[in-house]
């Protein structure tokens, strides 16, 4: 802004306000000066070449991407034909066995065993350690579920975190006697609660 010595009434002598108003800059003018506003220009307006060039690049994601489902889909189809065949079914169960006998001496929960370096019970004598400090404890539910989610390529599904009665509900097949059973079948017992406080399963 320009000042001027106008603002306030000069009581001072001519000569004084003639210095006064030598020693204020010149301003071209009494108003503020005032800028037209500039245009920023973010990008250039896509041409029609970019324009065809994007369609093109969707287009071809679009077609890629419904080989890929349509793929994926004859996938799922083939797997689920080769869990129905016979021989593929034995072989799983086989596989299923083998893959549990893998956490033999797995101890079965921590809360078994004694912290303080003097469990006695019969798994930490017949190892020879104290199994509070193993890094993996599997009852019968979560050997089921640990087993079942190394194999999930072949199975082709996953059990979630539930109990014995979740997974006895998602088995799918039941026999009617234990001359049916096969090797990797799962038993289930079944019974009645008498004492209410009884904690379900």
């Amino acid at each position: 802004m320009c000042h001027s010595p106008r603002s306030s009434p000069c009581k001072s002598s001519k000569s004084d306000c003639q210095d006064l108003r030598d020693s204020v800059p010149e301003c071209s003018s009494t108003q503020p000066s005032r800028r037209k506003a500039e245009l920023l220009v973010v990008g250039d307006e896509p041409q029609e070449e970019d324009k065809s060039s994007l369609q093109n690049a969707f287009l071809m994601f679009q077609q890629r991407r419904k080989a890929q489902l349509k793929e994926a889909g004859r996938n799922k189809r083939a797997a689920a034909a080769q869990r129905a065949n016979p021989e593929f079914k034995a072989k799983l169960r086989r596989q299923f066995v083998e893959n549990a006998h893998k956490y033999l001496g797995v101890p079965y929960a921590q809360r078994f065993h004694d912290p303080d370096e003097n469990c006695t019970c019969e798994g930490c004598e017949e190892k020879g350690v104290q199994q509070w400090h193993e890094p993996l404890f599997l009852d019968c539910c979560a050997l089921v579920r640990r087993c079942i989610a190394d194999m999930k390529a072949q199975f082709g599904f996953q059990l979630g975190g539930g109990n014995q009665a979740y997974q006895f509900d998602t088995l799918p097949l039941r026999v009617d006697s234990v001359r049916q059973l096969k090797p990797g079948d799962l038993v289930f017992y079944e019974g009645k609660y008498y004492d209410e406080k009884a904690k379900r399963q």
